[in-house]
């Protein structure tokens, strides 16, 4: 929805707000910091795909691997237990609720 501006009508209008998303982009953190994801990996809980990572770098300030992923509402429970798959290995990931830099904003920005 956030390409279409619902202000004005369009066909499909009322199909599209009546669709519920079926996945919501989740920040994910790896447990092992020396492993960086590239993008287009698979996000598994136990044996099942629930996801893919799209986005990835090393976070510097808080000194663990980050990924952005696409994961499915079903599987975005607290405290649920992620892998993803990185050059055939799984490396143990947990979702983040929040950003684990300033998440309040406090820093101020120069």
């Amino acid at each position: 929805m956030r390409f279409a501006r619902l202000d004005k009508d369009f066909v499909g209008k009322q199909a599209m707000l009546a669709r519920e998303s079926l996945s919501k982009i989740t920040l994910l953190a790896l447990d092992d910091a020396e492993t960086e994801c590239l993008g287009g990996e698979g996000v598994f809980v136990g044996h099942d795909l629930v996801g893919s990572v799209t986005s990835a770098a090393y976070g510097h300030s808080v000194g663990t691997s980050l990924a952005i992923a696409f994961v499915k509402n079903s599987a975005r429970t607290e405290g649920e237990q992620f892998t993803v798959a990185l050059l055939g290995r799984r490396i143990v990931a947990r979702m983040l609720e929040e950003v684990p830099y300033d998440p309040d904003n406090l820093r101020v920005r120069s």
